[in-house]
């Protein structure tokens, strides 16, 4: 693996290609952020503000040489306007806590897109799955992880979506889970060559989130997340062997 030293923390050395942190909705990828912020300059980041900033891309391809992060909401592809060596990076996260953890955050914070959808009308979660209000309930991270930007989210398409975001998972990134976040941090120095990770702050927390939510909620949930549901459980087996086969566990 290659390094290079990081002008911002001196004698500390960071991946040297292009890192594209894929930052799925509540999947711990804010706490993340932290940490991936303290390893380069401002001038080295780009950063996506949502899944569709297709304009980046061009900004991308014109930066490419300087740029060393590429992080933010985004579909799968962004790596063809990036210089090489890259590899994407991600954390995923149990579908039904990803979407109960979505929800309240949407539900108790004011100035996201959908804090006066569910407030004006009083929504309860269960309202919130059965009238699909937002696609970032019903598998997202299939969705992203496959690169179907802009397609349609019919079930004609599904098998298609798992089938790719398995091989892109695969094939280009080295991924954690939420639920295992600081060994997720060390299985990203071992397989990037990172030996120095920054302390970091856990942010973007989701509160007001109840302790319990119900069976017949739980169950919901899983109906319009099987995708995600089988993917995570993929990634996650890849993930425990990863992390045995590097002595990590």
């Amino acid at each position: 693996m290659v390094w290079t030293y990081n002008p911002c923390q001196p004698g500390r050395p960071v991946y040297d290609g292009t890192l594209i942190f894929f930052h799925i909705p509540k999947a711990a990828g804010s706490t993340l952020y932290t940490s991936l912020d303290k390893m380069y300059s401002p001038h080295e980041i780009i950063t996506m503000g949502n899944a569709v900033e297709f304009s980046k891309h061009d900004e991308i391809k014109q930066k490419a040489q300087n740029i060393k992060l590429v992080r933010g909401h985004m579909f799968f592809g962004v790596h063809k306007y990036v210089r090489s060596p890259f590899r994407y990076i991600t954390l995923l996260r149990d579908p039904v806590e990803r979407v109960v953890s979505f929800f309240y955050f949407m539900k108790n914070n004011k100035g996201n897109y959908l804090y006066d959808v569910i407030n004006d009308n009083d929504m309860s979660l269960d309202v919130f799955i059965d009238n699909n209000i937002a696609a970032e309930s019903s598998n997202l991270q299939a969705w992203m992880l496959s690169g179907v930007d802009g397609k349609p989210r019919d079930k004609d398409h599904f098998g298609q979506w798992l089938s790719d975001a398995k091989a892109n998972i695969d094939k280009m990134f080295t991924f954690g889970l939420s639920e295992e976040f600081d060994l997720s941090l060390e299985l990203f120095k071992k397989e990037l060559g990172l030996p120095y990770i920054p302390v970091y702050g856990t942010v973007n927390i989701t509160v007001g989130k109840p302790k319990d939510i119900p069976k017949s909620t739980i169950e919901k949930i899983k109906k319009v997340n099987e995708l995600d549901i089988e993917l995570y459980e993929f990634a996650k087996d890849r993930f425990y062997k990863k992390v045995h086969e590097l002595g990590l566990s």
